[in-house]
């Protein structure tokens, strides 16, 4: 739906969190705090996409909507500050501030400890996960970004979007780097931010976003 306008994803994300609240009336056992759809204003067509897997426990909100500016430009979490260097490290820091959409593979908030049990538990946890996965699927075709950036190997486990150019340097030999496409949208896996990332496969994950960027 490349013709949305900012007011039809506004009123799509307020229907998402109303049935989530309707959800957590039955399937709300495992929900500890809260959940989170998007972590700044929707936009259409924006450049960049960032999917992480979930809002962590740390987190100090759980919205009912999103916030006026994306959180991640100023943050201090070491998530947003990671992102922020490595962004500015690639000449994205602009794009960042003003051309970025944010959104999670699981909109429940939970402690990173439990984050195993929303990628693959059964029951409550399968029916949280398939809803925001369905729903961030909606949003990537609302609002059809230029491109995506996906974080980690838990919510690439989601996705499951086909890579290539996969590497992995890493002494554990986890994944570290891969490209391919979303929803028909180029995708750059980067991996996650909040620990044990390699700072030079980060910098090569945002130097391709660049190099996709520029060819936009």
């Amino acid at each position: 739906m490349n013709n949305a306008t900012v007011e039809t994803i506004e009123k799509r994300v307020a229907k998402m969190y109303a049935d989530m609240n309707a959800l957590a009336i039955t399937h709300g056992d495992r929900i500890k705090r809260g959940y989170n759809v998007l972590y700044g204003p929707p936009m259409v067509k924006p450049k960049l996409m960032l999917i992480s897997f979930q809002p962590g426990g740390e987190d100090g909100i759980a919205y009912q909507t999103y916030p006026d500016t994306l959180a991640y430009v100023k943050d201090n979490f070491k998530f947003g500050k990671t992102l922020r260097k490595h962004m500015q490290e690639a000449g994205l820091s602009d794009v960042l501030e003003k051309h970025t959409v944010a959104t999670t593979a699981v909109f429940a908030q939970a402690p990173a400890s439990e984050s195993s049990k929303w990628a693959t538990g059964k029951g409550s946890y399968k029916i949280w996960r398939e809803f925001s996965l369905e729903s961030v699927r909606e949003l990537i075709d609302l609002m059809h970004p230029e491109v995506i950036v996906i974080f980690g190997t838990k919510t690439k486990d989601i996705f499951k979007p086909e890579l290539t150019n996969t590497r992995h340097n890493h002494k554990q030999h986890i994944l570290t780097y891969g490209e391919g496409e979303l929803e028909g949208i180029p995708l750059v896996y980067c991996m996650h931010l909040s620990q044990g990332w390699v700072a030079s496969e980060v910098q090569k994950s945002f130097r391709k976003v660049k190099e996709l960027l520029a060819c936009r």
